[in-house]
């Protein structure tokens, strides 16, 4: 589920402070009822620039449900699939240099190995919702060619019945069901009262 991309960093200070009180809302108020459910939590992309208190929620919510089993439950925020890709051939890089790594034994899956999505099953189908089409930076390294804009040659109908199909057959849930199952996050006051964004990143005052 992508919550916050890195082009969000553009809006208005105030909707990116409403994201994020969101955020921590939720991770703090729903972790007992995904726990209950057997949904794990997984979190990806950057955590450098976010607010503290809203990493320590992420934190406590990944632990809480680290156990859980019955379906996986992945959120990118501060998510890029350009800087992770970058960021995981620069961590390969640091293994050549090191002496580590030799240039001829990188490959797929090495470079997998080191995005924030090693682990996880590639997707079938990536929906982006609100009508629109496009994907940009935010398109997950690991989607399928398809999912990032390019035409089926079986049409896009066809292409979305494929998957769903396949979704069938598996224990994830839709994040749709989800979102239904577990309702909207209880409301509260963030920890953090504004934010700055500059040329060396965003900066949160009042950030507990």
């Amino acid at each position: 589920m992508y919550a916050f991309s890195e082009e969000n960093w553009t809006r208005e200070n105030g909707e990116v402070l409403g994201l994020f009180g969101l955020a921590e809302a939720f991770a703090r108020g729903k972790a007992a009822a995904l726990a209950a459910r057997g949904v794990r939590v997984r979190v990806i992309g950057r955590r450098d620039r976010l607010p503290r208190s809203v990493v320590e929620a992420f934190r406590i919510l990944e632990e809480r449900t680290a156990r859980e089993s019955a379906m996986l439950l992945t959120i990118a925020v501060d998510y890029g699939a350009r800087t992770e890709l970058r960021d995981a051939c620069r961590a390969l890089a640091r293994e050549v240099v090191a002496g580590r790594l030799a240039p001829e034994q990188i490959d797929e899956e090495s470079i997998a190995a080191n995005l924030w999505t090693a682990g996880l099953p590639d997707p079938d189908l990536v929906v982006r919702t609100g009508g629109e089409l496009r994907y940009r930076t935010s398109c997950s390294t690991s989607a399928p060619t398809r999912s990032c804009g390019r035409r089926s040659s079986r049409g896009p109908i066809s292409m979305v019945r494929r998957s769903v199909a396949r979704s069938r057959r598996t224990p994830f849930a839709s994040a749709g069901s989800a979102a239904r199952s577990f309702g909207r996050p209880p409301s509260g006051k963030p920890s953090f009262s504004s934010l700055t964004v500059t040329a060396n990143g965003p900066t949160f005052r009042g950030d507990s």
